[in-house]
């Protein structure tokens, strides 16, 4: 991964996440950001166009259906 993007994933706070999200098209909450960028840390490698399908498997059974689909919507436009 790119240093630049994984310095700024470190680093990002939730509602500056709910910002840069919502710009791609996912309406999150402060709360669901809360819980979904721990998950994007740990799983910081699968953030490239080939592991896109391995990271939306890993997020499945960890999130409620509504997050989901908006971690599967930011993932499908980043990875295009």
């Amino acid at each position: 991964m790119n240093d630049f993007i994984s310095n700024a994933l470190l680093n990002i706070s939730p509602e500056n996440a709910c910002r840069l999200a919502k710009r791609y098209g996912a309406d999150f909450t402060v709360d669901e950001a809360k819980i979904i960028l721990p998950f994007l840390r740990l799983h910081k490698n699968e953030l490239k166009k080939e592991n896109k399908d391995k990271l939306l498997v890993l997020a499945k059974g960890k999130f409620p259906p509504s997050t989901y689909n908006k971690i599967a919507i930011l993932v499908k436009k980043y990875a295009q």
